[in-house]
């Protein structure tokens, strides 16, 4: 069953049981993400929603494949039209509801290792809040294994109506990826996909990290009277941009790592997580009414 959380400007739905992901999410009556497929979500497929989140890590790892401190992991691909293993383990389990009120939601999940997946055990927490003209989620993963491992996590939005949709966000660089859709090469934007100005998002086609970014991004439509602001903490450093011409839809994603991230050496590692230590972000949405 669908648990609703609304004000006087938001208005949310999210299914727990299906990867405690969004299949709804209006701000002053507009759809500013798009509505979830709920039929395909239950069917088992969350990336029909309309927000998931993504731990213990973002995007693709390659080959479903990496090594840590001398073992090497072997992960399989789960989800059936992904070759490689992609964004977490949370957004295809039942998350638990701990609270919950009219405008606030506290979930957990108990991760166990399962064969062909994520080999150490850890705690997912989320806490989903409206408060007046913001819409908060701030998430946590915990180690509650014996061993160490490597750690991130992130936000996965659908945002809607990209035809008409306006992005601005300030970032230094661009990975660009191979026909795999894995990192290679870190770039200087371009001026076509520069957004520090603000910028349409039809017509664009992108799937890739945007490295040095400032945490705070700005999106506007046409049918909403004001912008949608999203702001996060300096552990969500990378956002990853998806915009495809035949879709309806597009992605800005807050996550704390990029793709591919395992492999890619020091410079660009994930956060290691000790037995007990947790790694915690948050991520607002605020409306600003026109004219403020």
């Amino acid at each position: 069953m669908p648990i609703f959380l609304r004000n006087e400007i938001w208005t949310l739905s999210l299914l727990p049981d299906f990867g405690a992901c969004f299949t709804s999410c209006e701000c002053m009556g507009f759809p500013v993400m798009r509505p979830g497929d709920i039929d395909q979500i239950v069917s088992g497929d969350v990336f029909a929603s309309s927000c998931f989140p993504m731990m213990p890590y973002s995007n693709r790892i390659k080959n479903g494949q990496f090594s840590f401190r001398g073992k090497t992991v072997k992960i399989d691909s789960n989800h059936p039209k992904h070759v490689f293993p992609i964004h977490g383990h949370v957004w295809d389990k039942p998350w638990r509801v701990e609270n919950l009120t009219e405008n606030s939601c506290d979930l957990s999940l108990t991760y166990e290792p399962e064969s062909g997946q994520w080999p150490w055990a850890f705690e997912a927490r989320q806490k989903i809040m409206i408060k007046d003209t913001n819409l908060t989620v701030q998430m946590s993963i915990q180690n509650i294994d014996d061993a160490p491992f490597p750690a991130g996590l992130g936000l996965h939005p659908f945002f809607a109506d990209a035809p008409t949709a306006q992005v601005r966000f300030l970032a230094r660089d661009i990975w660009v990826c191979d026909d795999e859709l894995i990192p290679t090469e870190r770039m200087r934007l371009r001026e076509d996909i520069d957004f520090s100005s603000i910028k349409k998002t039809h017509g664009l086609t992108l799937d890739n990290c945007f490295d040095g970014w400032n945490g705070q991004a700005e999106i506007s439509w046409p049918g909403l009277d004001g912008t949608i602001s999203m702001d996060t903490d300096p552990k969500l450093s990378q956002l990853v941009v998806y915009i495809d011409r035949k879709n309806e839809f597009f992605c800005l994603e807050p996550v704390s790592h990029v793709n591919n991230a395992v492999n890619m050496g020091p410079t660009h590692a994930m956060s290691v997580l000790e037995s007990g230590a947790t790694l915690e972000s948050t991520i607002t949405f605020s409306f600003l009414p026109a004219g403020r």
